[in-house]
């Protein structure tokens, strides 16, 4: 089944995300990291200019905007079209339908997760290998906005700053994988009659969350896009709001796919 679920996964969408995920997490080193090679300023370190960090770069807004796209293209449409094609009778054939489902399920996460974390963690090694690893300073390194109200766990960053690094990837990729992204667009498809409207859908949902958070709640983000990156600039982040947006996204998400599979096929 391995075997089959990663031939199924060699498709030219998988590598487009794959690949402009890199893309973006390359051009902000060659823009914005390799320029200060030979600076040895303290200012400047993988701790305040890798991407997961580096909010006054466009790329940095420009990869955490797009994040819901990038993770939707690996295998999120997958269950809508082997439904419609009809490839899902013949899957019946030799694997419980249960069991398919919760595979489905799982490989859209995992490699939705995979999609978000390969090109932060190729950014993370890549700054961290040209620019000197200086501990940050809150003195020094009040430029960045690093305070308890912009980031989460504000001690672990001044203490351990690559656990704190290394924290919010894995944030973005859980993100990345569920929830409000790969699989909160799997669950969707089986609702939508058009699986490309549906890569979208998270990529809309996330302008809207961003704009009813500008509307209705002004001091405090409830918007991926604003609380997945290392540091918030213009409100303020808490982990009882992140929680409980990612317990909504995925209760959400859930219950789209469960009800959405019994649309199409009776358990």
């Amino acid at each position: 089944m391995t075997k089959f679920i990663w031939q199924r996964m060699q498709r030219q969408s998988f590598h487009v995300g794959i690949w402009l995920g890199v893309l973006l997490a390359l051009l902000h080193v060659f823009t914005r990291v390799l320029p200060l090679i030979t600076s040895n300023d303290v200012l400047f370190t993988p701790f305040t200019m890798w991407l997961g960090i580096d909010s006054f770069s466009v790329l940095n807004l420009l990869f955490y905007l797009l994040l819901p796209f990038l993770s939707s293209l690996a295998f999120a449409d997958f269950l809508k079209r082997d439904i419609t094609s009809g490839f899902l009778q013949q899957i019946k054939l030799s694997l419980p339908i249960r069991r398919y489902y919760r595979i489905i399920f799982w490989v859209t996460f995992i490699s939705g997760a995979c999609l978000i974390a390969l090109p932060l963690l190729i950014n993370l090694v890549a700054s961290s290998l040209v620019l000197p690893s200086y501990l940050p300073d809150e003195l020094l390194n009040n430029n960045i906005a690093m305070r308890a109200n912009s980031t989460l766990f504000v001690g672990l960053y001044y203490s351990h700053p690559v656990l704190h690094q290394l924290f919010y990837l894995l944030l973005a990729a859980i993100f990345g994988g569920f929830g409000l992204f790969a699989c909160f667009t799997l669950a969707l498809s089986l609702w939508l009659k058009q699986p490309l409207v549906a890569l979208f859908a998270a990529f809309l949902l996330q302008l809207l969350l961003y704009l009813l958070n500008s509307l209705l709640f002004m001091n405090t983000t409830i918007t991926p896009f604003d609380f997945l990156p290392e540091t918030v600039l213009l409100r303020s982040v808490q982990l009882s709001v992140v929680l409980s947006t990612a317990l909504c996204l995925i209760v959400c998400s859930s219950l789209f796919y469960v009800i959405g599979v019994k649309r199409h096929v009776w358990l």
